[in-house]
């Protein structure tokens, strides 16, 4: 790696302090019964500034397991798991799970600097290609190689100030071109929706061509393994459930990796069984694929050619309502519907 002029590799152990979380055991009812603390998961890392958790536990964990140590305000956090490099701030006083490392760095050492720099590295070559799964463990943490300026042989907050006040700049001025996008998305959304049913229905066999699922998609169906576990290990992956993409809370998780239906960040999953089947997701986190879900590898296609031209994975969220409106269009215009709302022979 090639540093600019006055900055110096350093390990993280010699700029910061970090201690890893703990997941209390999902079989101890009294453990998140009655929850009163604040407990991060991956899932809650959204933003810079973490103000809220969609779990909570209770007392007694708060006692038995976290040794009654609360996660101050002000806490950096990353992830070093199934999603490596996540990092958010606490905005409330906080544990965490045992994905998730809080960070207190050192002296001269800025902490917004760190939220910045931590993302950034290539962890690829910190992964051991043996593990299943993206996983650090405490060793290569204590040695990741974080890009610090030095001056006078210490590190320069000054110019770790400015790095973080440009970084901050540019992604305001890109949040407010964000913002107003997807205003315009929102304004037309109705409008698109409104013309592309018209299309479809309008679109006869002379004019057109209908096309069956199974030419522009290819669909790989999850399976449920032999055996789950409610902690997670560094064997172990995530079991993903329609219950995880609606709520985002992980509750079960398995060792029992080959055979199993991997999907990573990014890839597109289909509710395939039950009352919500036809509820499209992007997975936010590698893991194992329920048994009531189905993995969806669109191929290149050129769909109705008199109005559009669609190629590609359709993989970015901005624009995800288009990949869920063309899905149900073609479900709706290729054919006859079965019990379940699937399309006969059509996968």
């Amino acid at each position: 790696m090639e540093l600019p002029e006055g900055f110096k590799l350093v390990r993280l152990e010699d700029i910061a302090n970090f201690k890893m979380g703990k997941t209390p055991k999902r079989s101890e009812e009294k453990y998140w019964k009655n929850g009163v603390y604040n407990w991060v998961s991956i899932k809650d890392m959204k933003n810079k500034y973490l103000n809220t958790t969609k779990e909570k536990v209770s007392e007694e964990a708060f006692k038995e397991v976290f040794k009654g140590k609360i996660v101050p305000k002000g806490t950096l956090l990353m992830s070093f798991k199934l999603t490596i490099g996540r990092t958010a701030i606490l905005d409330i006083d906080a544990v965490h799970n045992e994905a998730i490392i809080s960070i207190n760095p050192k002296e001269n050492i800025l902490r917004d600097y760190l939220y910045w720099a931590l993302p950034s590295l290539d962890y690829k070559k910190y992964i051991n290609p043996a593990i299943k799964g993206n996983t650090l463990n405490k060793e290569i943490l204590k040695n990741l190689l974080i890009p610090i300026p030095y001056k006078d042989n210490k590190p320069d907050l000054q110019k770790q100030r400015e790095i973080v006040n440009k970084i901050e700049t540019l992604f305001n001025n890109i949040d407010k071109a964000i913002e107003l996008r997807q205003k315009a998305l929102n304004e037309t959304k109705n409008l698109f929706n409104s013309v592309l049913n018209r299309v479809f229905k309008e679109v006869s066999e002379d004019e057109g061509k209908l096309i069956k699922l199974k030419e522009i998609v290819k669909t790989e169906k999850g399976k449920k393994p032999k055996k789950l576990i409610n902690e997670c290990s560094d064997k172990a992956l995530p079991y993903l459930t329609v219950d995880y993409y609606r709520s985002g809370i992980l509750k079960q998780y398995s060792e029992e990796n080959e055979k199993m239906r991997i999907v990573k960040p990014n890839d597109l999953v289909l509710i395939w069984d039950g009352s919500k089947s036809g509820k499209i997701f992007i997975s936010d986190i590698e893991g194992i694929l329920s048994s009531t879900m189905v993995k969806i590898n669109i191929k290149d296609v050129c769909f109705n050619n008199k109005y559009m031209h669609l190629k590609g994975n359709w993989i970015f969220k901005p624009n995800f309502y288009i990949c869920r409106v063309l899905w149900q269009s073609i479900i709706l215009n290729i054919g006859e519907l079965d019990g379940k709302g699937y399309c006969k022979n059509s996968l």
